[in-house]
């Protein structure tokens, strides 16, 4: 799925050599559901990634969840295929880093305590929705008022 973009990705993703050793904690990127460095995350860096494709972004964001899953050691193998050719073109990305790319408890509940915070948020949010959203019902576009006057 991700693999046709991963060519034009590549180039893009930061080196060991380009980096300078961060010993700071990873946040968590929710679209992803991964753990992403600061070194890493096209917002911090857009000259690196200017014009990055949204194909592209799916893509690093598939890397990430992949990676994550072996620091945390959930088994999700989705991506398995991507990040092997992945560390096979591009072995200097940063995320490669063994200290990244390996479990490791102390990043594990860094993550679990990510996902524990964005699930408040989330219900805090479902809480200020209306009724009708909350119990499932998705909202149809254009509303069926507006169809009922736009055929008349």
């Amino acid at each position: 799925m991700f693999e046709q973009h991963l060519a034009s990705l590549g180039p893009r993703l930061p080196t060991s050599a380009q980096v300078a050793a961060s010993n700071t904690l990873p946040s968590y990127e929710w679209m992803s559901g991964a753990l992403i460095w600061d070194d890493e995350e096209p917002l911090r860096n857009p000259q690196q990634w200017k014009g990055l494709t949204m194909d592209e972004l799916g893509c690093l964001r598939a890397l990430l969840a992949h990676r994550t899953a072996l620091i945390v050691g959930n088994g999700d193998a989705r991506f398995a295929e991507l990040w092997a050719q992945a560390k096979a073109q591009y072995p200097g990305w940063i995320g490669f880093a063994p200290e990244r790319c390996t479990p490791n408890e102390v990043l594990a509940a860094v993550y679990h305590r990510s996902v524990d915070a964005m699930m408040k948020d989330l219900e805090a949010l479902m809480g200020e929705l209306p009724d009708e959203e909350k119990q499932g019902e998705q909202r149809q576009f254009p509303p069926p008022s507006y169809r009922q006057e736009e055929a008349t």
